[in-house]
This record gives C-alpha cells, sequence and structure tokens, in this order.
C-alpha cells in the first residue's frame, strides 16, 4: 500500500467533502452511498439499480438526499436514477485510469429543493 497515495486520497475527500456538502447547509442531513460494488461479470443485469432503487425508496421515506462517488460507467446509472453530478474528481487523481475522472454526485426526494428554497 503506497502510504501517499492514501494521504493524498484521504486529503482529497475533505476537500470534496467541504467544498459540495459542508459548505451546503441543506445538504447537512444526507445519507452517503459508499462503496456501491457489483462484480463485473453481474454487471449490466439490474443489480446495481436495484440495490440503489431500495437506498432511494427508504430515503424518500426518511426525506434525506444521497451522495455518492461514481466512477464513468457508475455514472451512466446512477443518472437514469436521477442522480445529478455536482462535479468532476480532481484530474491529479488519476486512479481511475487516463482520461476517466468520474464525480460526485446527489439525488434529492421529490420535493426536497423546493423546501429547501423555502427555508433558505
Amino acid at each position: 500500500m503506497n502510504k501517499e497515495a492514501v494521504k493524498m486520497f484521504a486529503d482529497w475527500c475533505k476537500l470534496d467533502r467541504k467544498k459540495f456538502w459542508d459548505s451546503h447547509e441543506e445538504r447537512a442531513n444526507r445519507w452517503h452511498a459508499q462503496s456501491v460494488v457489483v462484480l463485473k461479470e453481474w454487471q449490466g443485469k439490474g443489480i446495481g439499480k436495484r440495490l440503489m432503487v431500495e437506498v432511494m425508496k427508504r430515503a424518500e421515506r426518511e426525506g434525506v438526499i444521497v451522495g455518492l462517488e461514481a466512477s464513468v460507467p457508475g455514472e451512466m446509472l446512477y443518472r437514469s436514477l436521477g442522480f445529478e453530478l455536482l462535479g468532476r474528481f480532481d484530474e491529479g487523481l488519476d486512479f481511475l485510469g487516463e482520461g476517466q475522472h468520474g464525480g460526485l454526485m446527489m439525488w434529492c426526494p421529490k420535493g426536497w429543493k423546493e423546501k429547501v428554497r423555502k427555508v433558505m
């Protein structure tokens, strides 16, 4: 394990948390889907979608947003479920392969944005 790379990744995560989550008071009450991974041989069979739909149903009942980090291929799945891209990963962190920089995404339950606008 490369300790420098681990530290750089942790620092990057802190910066992104500040930029996309902590600096937005309305996003404080959220769930974070971490490491939603389907084995390659099972991808494309609807498993990832079914997992996320269940998370979204529960988040809808709780009235909370869901945030996550998406790979480039994963981004297509999340967009199909209504997630919005908040920002791309730093290009200096090329852990996804050359030219591939996924990003941070967020899904909001129905009425959440309107409710937040009224409060703010």
